[in-house]
């Protein structure tokens, strides 16, 4: 009798030892899961001072040398500076665009490029930073068209609020000044690129953090100018900014029409517009999370799931 009680026990416990070690391995996946889900979601609650509602990039290409409407007397660096300088001014008054930025090397949002340089500052070697670059015209106003910020959003800027006479001047975010100037304030101090130390910049203004990907905590940006001349056109991208109060539909149809038969000038002609909003969430979508938070989300279920069977010995 006490052989067979023994026997009993013994089966029982091993029993309650699977069951227990089923639970451990479920809670440390749902743990895993769990603590991705509080990362994910407070990178989400992160704020972006970035706004790229009614905002658009307008694309405009040159005719290739064999067709039946190229100039090549329209070919010279004064007469292509000049004719594309024609088609700003023209895009610029257009009824309804508030704002207009030129920016090159796909330096707008919603784009896949990704150029880092690491930073440091004269004064202090040990602090670097890794920044992103994004290279803009400073006569146009890159800031207005995406409603970059300052003092969390509070006060609006654009691109002549801060002083770009000389060619050595940089707008830098939050981020980059606090990681380079933990301990004071960055406005007109000045840094280096480490790769190439006889690259000193002026820091001229610092605007408020914003994110590439919205499921990803902000990263350090650094803002170079670059005037638009005849050797940056074909580097160059136009963005514009629409009064909120128009339809963007009613807008893109009429301005898209409008461009067609109007914006010939040189070898110069319109060839599309694309919406920052829909840039912004393809690039948001091809960057994996939304698949991912799917996968954590079905995983997490089919643990917890199995906890609940485990308990109640199902």
């Amino acid at each position: 009798m006490l052989k067979a009680l023994f026997i009993q026990l013994m089966n029982r416990k091993k029993s309650n030892a699977w069951i227990a070690l089923e639970l451990l391995l479920v809670f440390c996946v749902s743990w895993y899961m769990v603590d991705y889900f509080f990362v994910i979601s407070y990178n989400y609650s992160l704020p972006s001072y970035l706004n790229t509602n009614h905002t658009w990039q307008v694309n405009i290409t040159q005719y290739p040398s064999d067709h039946p409407e190229y100039k090549e007397d329209e070919n010279t660096p004064e007469q292509t500076e000049t004719n594309y300088n024609r088609i700003l001014n023209y895009i610029r008054s257009y009824p309804g665009v508030t704002d207009l930025s030129v920016s090159f090397n796909r330096s707008t949002p919603g784009s896949d490029r990704f150029d880092n340089k690491n930073f440091g500052i004269p004064t202090d070697t040990s602090k670097s930073c890794w920044v992103r670059s994004i290279t803009i015209d400073p006569l146009s106003d890159y800031f207005g068209v995406f409603g970059f910020s300052e003092e969390n959003g509070r006060k609006k800027v654009s691109i002549q609020d801060y002083e770009w006479g000389k060619p050595n001047s940089v707008v830098i975010n939050k981020l980059a000044a606090s990681q380079l100037f933990p301990d004071g304030n960055a406005m007109g101090k000045t840094i280096f690129d480490i790769n190439r130390t006889e690259q000193i910049y002026e820091i001229v203004g610092i605007v408020d953090n914003t994110k590439r990907i919205i499921a990803e905590r902000p990263e350090a940006l650094c803002f170079f100018q670059n005037p638009l001349d005849a050797s940056t056109i074909q580097r160059a991208e136009i963005s514009i900014r629409i009064d909120p109060e128009i339809n963007d539909k009613i807008f893109l149809t009429a301005f898209a029409q409008d461009m067609e038969n109007n914006l010939r000038i040189g070898n110069f002609y319109f060839l599309s517009a694309e919406s920052y909003n829909e840039k912004v969430e393809q690039h948001n979508e091809l960057s994996g999370y939304n698949i991912s938070n799917r996968t954590h989300l079905y995983l997490m279920a089919f643990f917890l799931v199995n906890v609940i069977l485990a308990v109640f010995k199902v």
